[in-house]
Protein backbone atom coordinates (compact mmCIF):
# COMPACT_ATOMS: atom_id res chain seq x y z
CA UNK A 1 0.00 0.00 0.00
CA UNK A 2 1.47 3.57 -1.39
CA UNK A 3 2.01 6.30 1.38
CA UNK A 4 -0.48 8.72 0.89
CA UNK A 5 -0.14 11.14 3.44
CA UNK A 6 3.02 11.65 5.93
CA UNK A 7 3.39 13.48 8.61
CA UNK A 8 6.11 15.49 10.49
CA UNK A 9 6.48 16.60 13.94
CA UNK A 10 7.64 19.76 14.24
CA UNK A 11 9.22 21.92 17.15
CA UNK A 12 11.71 24.74 17.63
CA UNK A 13 14.16 22.61 17.98
CA UNK A 14 17.25 23.06 15.79
CA UNK A 15 16.99 19.76 13.79
CA UNK A 16 13.33 20.57 13.16
CA UNK A 17 13.89 22.02 9.44
CA UNK A 18 15.53 19.13 8.40
CA UNK A 19 12.93 16.88 9.45
CA UNK A 20 10.93 18.71 7.33
CA UNK A 21 13.45 19.01 4.11
CA UNK A 22 13.80 15.09 4.47
CA UNK A 23 9.72 14.49 5.04
CA UNK A 24 9.00 17.36 1.79
CA UNK A 25 11.44 15.56 -0.27
CA UNK A 26 10.13 12.00 0.57
CA UNK A 27 6.58 13.00 -0.04
CA UNK A 28 7.10 14.67 -3.75
CA UNK A 29 9.10 11.64 -4.81
CA UNK A 30 6.29 8.86 -3.18
CA UNK A 31 3.50 11.53 -4.73
CA UNK A 32 1.64 11.91 -0.80
CA UNK A 33 0.63 14.75 0.81
CA UNK A 34 2.18 16.13 3.82
CA UNK A 35 1.06 16.72 7.44
CA UNK A 36 2.99 19.33 9.39
CA UNK A 37 2.27 18.47 13.07
CA UNK A 38 2.65 20.79 15.92
CA UNK A 39 2.02 20.78 19.53
CA UNK A 40 2.09 23.45 22.00
CA UNK A 41 2.56 22.40 25.15
CA UNK A 42 1.46 24.37 28.25
CA UNK A 43 2.55 23.24 32.15
CA UNK A 44 -0.48 22.62 33.62
CA UNK A 45 -0.47 25.52 37.03
CA UNK A 46 -3.11 24.34 39.64
CA UNK A 47 -5.18 27.17 40.94
CA UNK A 48 -3.94 27.30 44.44
CA UNK A 49 -0.57 28.87 42.33
CA UNK A 50 -1.86 30.60 39.69
CA UNK A 51 -2.72 33.80 41.94
CA UNK A 52 0.63 34.25 42.92
CA UNK A 53 1.78 34.43 39.18
CA UNK A 54 1.02 37.62 37.50
CA UNK A 55 -1.22 37.81 34.48
CA UNK A 56 0.93 39.69 32.40
CA UNK A 57 3.71 36.76 33.05
CA UNK A 58 1.44 34.25 31.83
CA UNK A 59 -0.09 35.86 28.65
CA UNK A 60 4.28 37.19 27.27
CA UNK A 61 4.58 33.27 27.77
CA UNK A 62 1.53 32.18 25.74
CA UNK A 63 2.35 35.07 22.96
CA UNK A 64 5.92 33.37 22.77
CA UNK A 65 4.91 30.22 22.14
CA UNK A 66 1.88 31.24 19.27
CA UNK A 67 4.67 33.03 17.93
CA UNK A 68 6.90 30.15 17.26
CA UNK A 69 4.12 27.96 16.20
CA UNK A 70 3.31 30.91 13.54
CA UNK A 71 7.42 30.95 12.41
CA UNK A 72 7.15 26.74 12.01
CA UNK A 73 3.93 27.02 10.28
CA UNK A 74 5.06 29.36 7.69
CA UNK A 75 8.30 27.45 7.49
CA UNK A 76 6.01 24.10 6.43
CA UNK A 77 4.15 25.52 3.84
CA UNK A 78 6.90 27.25 2.52
CA UNK A 79 8.48 23.80 2.21
CA UNK A 80 5.64 22.62 0.61
CA UNK A 81 4.96 25.08 -1.64
CA UNK A 82 8.33 24.88 -3.52
CA UNK A 83 7.81 21.51 -4.12
CA UNK A 84 3.97 21.36 -4.84
CA UNK A 85 2.88 19.53 -2.46
CA UNK A 86 -0.39 19.05 -0.94
CA UNK A 87 -0.35 19.83 2.78
CA UNK A 88 -2.51 19.69 5.75
CA UNK A 89 -1.53 21.73 9.47
CA UNK A 90 -2.21 20.16 12.45
CA UNK A 91 -2.02 22.45 15.54
CA UNK A 92 -2.68 20.89 18.63
CA UNK A 93 -2.81 22.71 22.22
CA UNK A 94 -2.51 21.14 25.22
CA UNK A 95 -0.66 20.38 28.77
CA UNK A 96 2.52 19.44 28.95
CA UNK A 97 1.49 15.97 30.34
CA UNK A 98 -0.50 15.11 27.65
CA UNK A 99 1.47 16.16 24.76
CA UNK A 100 3.03 12.97 23.32
CA UNK A 101 -0.07 11.59 23.29
CA UNK A 102 -1.58 13.80 21.66
CA UNK A 103 1.57 12.88 19.14
CA UNK A 104 0.68 9.57 18.82
CA UNK A 105 -3.08 9.84 18.35
CA UNK A 106 -2.10 11.67 15.63
CA UNK A 107 0.00 9.58 13.96
CA UNK A 108 -2.91 6.99 13.97
CA UNK A 109 -4.34 8.96 11.05
CA UNK A 110 -1.03 8.74 8.46
CA UNK A 111 0.71 6.68 6.78
CA UNK A 112 3.92 7.46 8.23
CA UNK A 113 4.98 9.68 10.84
CA UNK A 114 8.47 11.24 10.53
CA UNK A 115 10.13 12.24 14.14
CA UNK A 116 13.82 13.36 15.21
CA UNK A 117 15.69 11.00 16.84
CA UNK A 118 16.29 10.82 20.53
CA UNK A 119 17.78 14.81 21.64
CA UNK A 120 20.76 14.56 23.89
CA UNK A 121 21.03 18.42 23.72
CA UNK A 122 17.86 19.06 26.34
CA UNK A 123 16.70 21.57 23.59
CA UNK A 124 13.27 19.54 22.95
CA UNK A 125 10.24 20.23 23.80
CA UNK A 126 8.78 17.11 24.34
CA UNK A 127 11.18 14.44 25.89
CA UNK A 128 12.71 13.26 22.41
CA UNK A 129 13.20 9.37 23.69
CA UNK A 130 10.10 8.80 25.41
CA UNK A 131 7.99 10.74 22.23
CA UNK A 132 9.63 8.41 19.67
CA UNK A 133 9.72 5.34 21.70
CA UNK A 134 5.80 6.33 22.55
CA UNK A 135 4.65 6.75 19.06
CA UNK A 136 6.64 3.78 17.68
CA UNK A 137 4.93 1.51 19.99
CA UNK A 138 1.27 2.86 20.29
CA UNK A 139 0.38 4.68 17.12
CA UNK A 140 0.30 1.23 14.74
CA UNK A 141 1.98 3.40 11.98
CA UNK A 142 5.48 3.03 11.07
CA UNK A 143 7.58 5.65 12.01
CA UNK A 144 10.61 7.41 10.09
CA UNK A 145 13.55 8.57 12.21
CA UNK A 146 15.84 11.22 11.52
CA UNK A 147 18.94 11.36 13.38
CA UNK A 148 20.90 14.52 13.87
CA UNK A 149 22.96 13.86 11.77
CA UNK A 150 21.26 13.38 8.35
CA UNK A 151 23.00 14.41 5.61
CA UNK A 152 20.98 12.27 2.83
CA UNK A 153 18.30 14.63 1.38
CA UNK A 154 15.95 11.91 0.63
CA UNK A 155 16.67 8.29 1.90
CA UNK A 156 15.75 5.40 0.14
CA UNK A 157 18.27 4.62 -2.33
CA UNK A 158 20.12 1.69 -0.70
CA UNK A 159 18.37 0.47 2.10
CA UNK A 160 19.43 -2.22 4.45
CA UNK A 161 16.73 -4.01 6.31
CA UNK A 162 17.13 -6.47 9.39
CA UNK A 163 15.54 -9.90 9.53
CA UNK A 164 14.97 -12.68 12.29
CA UNK A 165 12.18 -14.03 11.45
CA UNK A 166 10.00 -12.29 13.87
CA UNK A 167 6.33 -10.82 13.02
CA UNK A 168 7.81 -7.11 14.15
CA UNK A 169 10.40 -7.35 11.06
CA UNK A 170 7.92 -9.34 8.94
CA UNK A 171 5.67 -6.09 10.10
CA UNK A 172 8.81 -3.29 9.35
CA UNK A 173 9.46 -4.90 5.85
CA UNK A 174 6.00 -4.92 4.85
CA UNK A 175 5.39 -0.75 5.94
CA UNK A 176 8.55 -0.07 4.15
CA UNK A 177 7.46 -1.51 1.03
CA UNK A 178 6.73 1.48 -1.06
CA UNK A 179 10.85 2.54 -0.56
CA UNK A 180 12.03 -0.93 -1.15
CA UNK A 181 10.51 -1.12 -4.28
CA UNK A 182 12.01 2.31 -5.59
CA UNK A 183 15.31 1.46 -3.64
CA UNK A 184 18.38 0.71 -6.52
CA UNK A 185 19.27 -2.07 -4.31
CA UNK A 186 18.23 -4.03 -0.63
CA UNK A 187 19.85 -5.72 1.31
CA UNK A 188 18.32 -8.31 3.61
CA UNK A 189 20.50 -9.01 6.53
CA UNK A 190 20.38 -11.36 9.47
CA UNK A 191 22.09 -11.18 12.72
CA UNK A 192 23.58 -13.97 15.33
CA UNK A 193 22.24 -17.60 13.18
CA UNK A 194 18.82 -18.23 12.70
CA UNK A 195 17.09 -19.88 10.18
CA UNK A 196 18.78 -19.87 7.08
CA UNK A 197 16.14 -20.70 4.88
CA UNK A 198 13.89 -18.07 6.68
CA UNK A 199 16.44 -15.58 5.13
CA UNK A 200 16.14 -17.03 1.51
CA UNK A 201 12.69 -16.92 1.54
CA UNK A 202 12.14 -13.30 3.00
CA UNK A 203 14.33 -12.22 -0.01
CA UNK A 204 12.58 -14.59 -2.34
CA UNK A 205 9.37 -12.36 -1.63
CA UNK A 206 10.37 -9.00 -1.94
CA UNK A 207 12.14 -10.40 -5.49
CA UNK A 208 8.46 -11.37 -6.62
CA UNK A 209 7.35 -8.07 -5.47
CA UNK A 210 9.74 -6.33 -8.17
CA UNK A 211 12.54 -5.19 -5.02
CA UNK A 212 16.12 -5.51 -6.27
CA UNK A 213 17.22 -7.36 -3.02
CA UNK A 214 19.77 -9.74 -1.89
CA UNK A 215 20.56 -11.53 1.78
CA UNK A 216 23.52 -11.78 3.47
CA UNK A 217 23.98 -13.21 7.12
CA UNK A 218 26.03 -11.09 9.49
CA UNK A 219 27.52 -12.40 13.12
CA UNK A 220 27.97 -9.85 15.92
CA UNK A 221 31.06 -9.26 18.14
CA UNK A 222 29.92 -10.58 21.24
CA UNK A 223 26.14 -9.52 21.79
CA UNK A 224 26.31 -6.43 20.24
CA UNK A 225 23.04 -7.05 17.63
CA UNK A 226 22.49 -3.59 17.22
CA UNK A 227 26.51 -3.01 16.47
CA UNK A 228 26.26 -5.30 13.96
CA UNK A 229 22.94 -4.47 12.33
CA UNK A 230 24.85 -0.82 11.73
CA UNK A 231 27.82 -1.98 10.45
CA UNK A 232 26.19 -4.13 8.15
CA UNK A 233 24.29 -0.97 6.95
CA UNK A 234 27.51 0.69 7.04
CA UNK A 235 29.59 -1.65 4.40
CA UNK A 236 26.26 -1.91 2.10
CA UNK A 237 26.31 2.16 1.95
CA UNK A 238 22.89 2.26 3.22
CA UNK A 239 20.90 5.38 3.46
CA UNK A 240 18.32 3.85 5.31
CA UNK A 241 17.71 1.05 7.62
CA UNK A 242 14.50 -0.72 8.43
CA UNK A 243 13.88 -2.87 11.33
CA UNK A 244 11.16 -4.07 13.52
CA UNK A 245 10.85 -1.99 16.71
CA UNK A 246 10.82 -4.14 19.61
CA UNK A 247 9.34 -3.24 22.99
CA UNK A 248 6.30 -3.52 25.44
CA UNK A 249 4.37 -0.67 27.79
CA UNK A 250 5.07 -1.18 31.40
CA UNK A 251 3.51 0.79 34.30
CA UNK A 252 3.64 4.17 31.70
CA UNK A 253 7.06 3.47 31.13
CA UNK A 254 8.25 2.08 27.18
CA UNK A 255 10.94 -0.60 27.73
CA UNK A 256 12.31 -0.90 24.29
CA UNK A 257 14.20 -4.11 23.23
CA UNK A 258 18.35 -4.22 23.36
CA UNK A 259 18.66 -3.83 20.07
CA UNK A 260 16.08 -1.27 19.05
CA UNK A 261 17.57 1.22 21.91
CA UNK A 262 21.39 0.49 20.62
CA UNK A 263 20.16 1.93 16.86
CA UNK A 264 17.98 4.55 17.80
CA UNK A 265 20.77 5.78 19.77
CA UNK A 266 23.87 5.27 17.80
CA UNK A 267 22.54 5.15 13.99
CA UNK A 268 23.29 8.26 12.16
CA UNK A 269 21.19 7.26 8.50
CA UNK A 270 17.38 7.49 8.92
CA UNK A 271 15.37 4.01 10.50
CA UNK A 272 12.33 3.20 9.26
CA UNK A 273 10.78 1.14 12.30
CA UNK A 274 7.63 -0.38 12.75
CA UNK A 275 6.32 -2.19 15.76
Amino acid sequence: MPYLDIMVHLDRGRHSETRLDLAAGLAAGLGAGLIGLRVESHPHVPETFRAAIRPEALKMQADAIAADSRRIEDGFRAAAAARGLKVEWWLEQTETELAIERVCRRARHASLAVLGQQARDGEEELPGGDLLHAVLLGSGRPVLVVPDAATAPVPGRRVAAAWNGTRESARALADAMPLLAAAEAVLVVQVGGGDSESLSEIKRHLVRNGVNAEARAATPAGHDVGGAILAAAAEFSADLLVMGGYGHSRMREVVLGGATAHVLRHANICLLMSH
